[in-house]
C-alpha cells in the first residue's frame, strides 16, 4: 500500500512541476533559463516520474 501511495505522489508531483515550469506568455521560467540547469531539471523530473510509475505498478501488480 505504501508503494502505491508513494508511487502516485511521485507521478503527480513531477507532472505538476513540469506544468509549473512551462513558459508563460513567451517568458521562460527563471529556474530553467540556463540550458545546463534546464537539462538537469528535465532529467530529475523524468527520473522521479519513472520511479513513481515503477512503484505504482509494483504496488498494484507485485
Amino acid at each position: 500500500m505504501l508503494s502505491v501511495v508513494s508511487g502516485a505522489i511521485l507521478v503527480a508531483a513531477p507532472g505538476a512541476s513540469f506544468w509549473y515550469l512551462l513558459p508563460r506568455n513567451g517568458v521562460v521560467h527563471p529556474l530553467v533559463r540556463n540550458s545546463d540547469v534546464g537539462s538537469m531539471v528535465t532529467i530529475g523530473i523524468m527520473g522521479a516520474m519513472s520511479l513513481g510509475i515503477a512503484l505504482l505498478f509494483d504496488g498494484l501488480f507485485g
